[in-house]
């Protein structure tokens, strides 16, 4: 069902940004991927240098990164770059548009199930749990592959971000 409204969230977007066109999709699909990438990179270590027990910590940092970087490269962005006037094809415009907005939907809707995968849940949404891990993988996905870019050296999967998921899947017996 998660899946579902996750997709169902991709097409309009994708419908909404075929009216922008395909090169700020872009950007904002590539800005996205990268915020992902370095929230996911920097929040354990940050984590880790805060001296506190809490366990919405790792959550907050996750999603204070994540977001401080888009926001400071669509800020850098639009004060740096100079609008330029492409003119692809309207089809070609359109259509691009259309993959990316879809493309940085799916991103979008996995790193919010990724971000509530990294709070502490309660007993009550035991049962949205195993939807949550199965969507928050266009999330990892989106940061393993900016990490292959990168030249990064060791895997990115769902339990080397969130230890917690790897414990807890042992004690319902979940694959």
């Amino acid at each position: 069902m998660l899946l579902l409204a996750i997709i169902a969230v991709s097409l309009f977007l994708a419908y909404r940004s075929m009216s922008i066109g395909i090169l700020p999709v872009l950007s904002r699909c590539l800005m996205g991927a990268l915020a992902i990438a370095t929230g996911v990179g920097l929040a354990g270590p940050l984590r880790q240098a805060i001296p506190s027990d809490n366990p919405y910590l790792f959550g907050a940092c996750l999603l204070v990164i994540a977001i401080g970087v888009y926001l400071l490269q669509r800020g850098l962005a639009s004060y740096y770059m100079l609008e330029r006037d492409v003119a692809l094809p309207d089809f070609v415009d359109r259509l691009g548009a259309a993959v990316f907005g879809f493309l940085g939907g799916l991103m979008l809707g996995g790193f919010i199930c990724l971000a509530s995968l990294a709070f502490p849940l309660p007993k009550m949404a035991d049962d949205v749990r195993p939807q949550l891990v199965r969507s928050a993988s266009f999330g990892v996905d989106t940061a393993r592959i900016v990490g292959a870019i990168a030249g990064e050296d060791h895997p990115i999967w769902l339990e080397t971000i969130i230890p917690q998921i790897h414990k807890t899947h042992e004690r319902d017996g979940s694959p």
